[in-house]
């Protein structure tokens, strides 16, 4: 049995019981957690790292729910320590949309799990939001003083220090700062971790790693639902972990102008027509992510619709102002809607895709080149295919090679 503890003491047996309930709810939509991942959650209690909340009312609707660290209420406290798939935005922008939120306990385990932290290992995040994922960091590499987080959002790391100090992990540094720069003064670091979103990696992280150490970075690839999340060595050698969600980043690795505009909806008025029979939608559902992969690895307008039920997979041409989806529905027929060249290319895509065996992120294989300069021009992103198994994206800061080994 873990003996769960807060500043040296255990936990009153209600929020023990809450705990034990909120790990196994976890474990249930993922796998099982390994120790270090599973004590670290039943030791660090979320809700002290929150004031309060925006509640998902529906779309670009929330709605905000007060939270007392001290004496929560015991409805909040069941919606904070659900397993729900969505994070609980912790701040909106002027349009209404989140850029910051405390990530959804399933991929904050994900995460964890991949970086394979060890006790006595240094680490440096990219995106504090609430402080949470830190103190769950800290308490596995076990010391506070190991574990280094940079946000740029100035309201966000002064919220950060103080639920931080008062949840008894003050010994974690908060850095106000562009995640892109890195935090070199505390280097080398065994662990880079990025919880936002980024449009490329910095080459300041490739040289802030230690020798074996390696990041672990959602990296924008063409939508805003899924970035892939890519694990990249000092060498600038690396491979696919999966895909997660994040909000984007600011600062120097934000993700404007690549790709498409993300979160594109289909003209209502656009007319729909049955595909040829493909994967029914289960089936469809395991390998999505990983067919948008290939799709933006050879088209630029690859994007994320809006307003669409179930899966779905866009193309917008920005020039010509129109656009394409597929649309996998449960009787295992594919609704088609859009321009009639980009359907064509679409199914196109989709053979290809076939053809090469429909290859999963753990397929890939990748190398990131830091560029002479940074790539200037609005457009901060270009693609290039070399053969059938082998693309170039050329990022703003490094020149990414993508390859599927024969």
């Amino acid at each position: 049995m873990i003996p769960i503890l807060v500043n040296g003491a255990p936990h009153p047996p209600e929020m023990r019981g809450l705990l034990e309930r909120y790990v196994e709810a976890i474990e249930r939509v993922s796998k099982p957690l390994s120790e270090p991942v599973r004590k670290a959650f039943l030791r660090v209690e979320r809700h002290r790292f929150l004031e309060g909340f925006y509640r998902w009312e529906g779309p670009e609707q929330f709605t905000w729910v007060e939270v007392n660290p001290d004496a929560p209420d015991q409805e909040v406290l069941k919606e904070i320590y659900s397993a729900s798939p969505k994070g609980l935005p912790i701040k909106l922008s002027p349009e209404g949309f989140p850029t910051s939120s405390t990530s959804s306990p399933p991929l904050m385990a994900y995460m964890l799990e991949l970086l394979e932290l060890k006790p006595g290992m240094k680490v440096l995040e990219i995106g504090t939001g609430t402080g949470y994922n830190a103190a769950l960091m800290a308490e596995i590499v076990g010391s506070q003083e190991l574990v280094t987080t940079l946000e740029i959002q100035p309201d966000l790391v002064e919220r950060a220090r103080r639920l931080l100090h008062r949840a008894g992990y003050g010994g974690i540094k908060v850095v106000c700062t562009d995640g892109f720069h890195g935090w070199p003064e505390d280097s080398p670091f065994d662990r880079i971790v990025a919880t936002t979103c980024c449009a490329d990696i910095s080459p300041h992280w490739l040289k802030q790693l230690s020798s074996e150490g390696w990041m672990l970075v959602p990296l924008y690839h063409g939508g805003e639902t899924c970035a892939p999340l890519v694990k990249v060595d000092p060498k600038g050698e690396g491979k696919l972990l999966g895909g997660a969600g994040f909000a984007h980043a600011q600062g120097m690795l934000s993700d404007s102008a690549i790709w498409a505009e993300g979160g594109k909806s289909l003209p209502s008025h656009m007319s729909g027509r049955k595909l040829i029979r493909l994967p029914t939608l289960s089936e469809f559902r395991r390998f999505v992510g990983c067919f948008h992969y290939f799709i933006a690895l050879n088209e630029l307008c690859a994007c994320t619709p809006w307003g669409l039920k179930g899966q779905a997979i866009l193309l917008w041409d920005k020039l010509a102002d129109e656009g394409a989806g597929l649309i996998w529905q449960e009787d295992g027929w594919v609704q088609v809607v859009g321009s009639e060249r980009l359907i064509n290319r679409l199914e196109e895509l989709y053979d290809g895709y076939e053809e090469l065996g429909r290859p999963g992120f753990e397929s890939y294989q990748m190398e990131f080149q830091v560029r002479p300069a940074p790539l200037g021009g609005d457009v901060v992103q270009r693609l290039r295919q070399v053969g059938d198994r082998e693309w170039i994206i050329e990022r703003q800061f490094t020149t990414q090679r993508v390859w599927l080994p024969a």
